[in-house]
């Protein structure tokens, strides 16, 4: 591990006040690399499981658009609270598997740091034991340093 300062990094975000605390974060601890915040909107997982028997193809994609417009939404509201604080924010929405994606993303744009809130989404309890979270499948994932805002 070297002591120069990171480049370039990554902000996983999700559109919760955790995410929100982590752009906060690189803002104030990396102002002078190149911030970039990534959010990966899930296909199969576009609320497809929280859906009826009743529901219908059109709901589904209803649902995963109406995902896409709140991100482009909530990535704005990130970059004006990066710019509040005289930093430059890039934003990227992509397709996919929400991890896979931003370790993906992380290597193609060579980051050298990940930054990533620890409590978001609308996971309910029982999920959160049955599965570990974004956070934590990219903190022992990531070949990268991931620093983790609680």
């Amino acid at each position: 591990m070297t002591d120069r300062a990171p480049e370039r990094v990554l902000v996983a975000v999700n559109g919760s006040d955790s995410s929100r605390e982590a752009i906060e974060y690189a803002c104030r601890v990396f102002p002078d690399a190149r911030l970039v915040a990534v959010h990966a909107v899930d296909p199969v997982d576009s609320g497809l499981h929280r859906m009826t028997t009743k529901g219908t193809a059109a709901d589904y994609q209803d649902r995963y658009f109406q995902q896409r417009a709140d991100a482009e939404a909530f990535l704005a509201d990130y970059q004006a609270i990066a710019a509040e604080r005289g930093v430059d924010l890039s934003v990227v929405l992509r397709s996919g598997s929400v991890v896979e994606v931003i370790l993906a993303y992380a290597e193609e744009i060579d980051a050298d740091q990940l930054v990533v809130g620890t409590r978001g989404g609308d996971r309910s309890r029982s999920e959160r034991v049955r599965s570990p979270c974004v956070a934590e499948r990219l903190v022992r994932r990531a070949s990268i340093p991931v620093a983790a805002v609680v």
